[in-house]
């Protein structure tokens, strides 16, 4: 089961990658099979937050403002790279537009991360 209460979930291939958890439970990031609705993994240290995908990794914004990136696994949640880029609550999706994450916070701040190679 994946309770996406905030953001919708990404589906890469057959399982399905999104934050569960509602007002009566915390949050994760949880890997889901579609066919069967049998959870692969869960994150629970991410808490809330929103994911997306791109270039075969998971990345992922925390309600807390952290970036987190992963690759695409059925094993398991394994970030490669981790940044404090936003105060506040962060609850939209951050986008990706030309090599750049754009991350916005409840108050309206925005910030660009650029990663693009040099």
């Amino acid at each position: 089961m994946l309770r996406t209460q905030l953001n919708a979930a990404v589906l890469v291939g057959a399982h399905v990658y999104g934050i569960d958890g509602d007002t009566n439970h915390k949050g994760g990031l949880k890997c889901v099979e579609l066919a069967t609705g049998g959870e692969k993994w869960v994150e629970k240290s991410l808490g809330y937050g929103s994911v997306t995908v791109a270039g075969g990794k998971l990345i992922v914004l925390t309600d807390r403002g952290e970036l987190v990136v992963a690759p695409v696994s059925t094993d398991g949640f394994k970030p490669t790279a981790r940044a404090k880029v936003l105060d506040g609550k962060c609850w939209s999706v951050p986008v990706l537009a030309n090599g750049r994450l754009y991350c916005r916070n409840s108050a309206g701040v925005v910030v660009c991360v650029d990663l693009r190679k040099k």
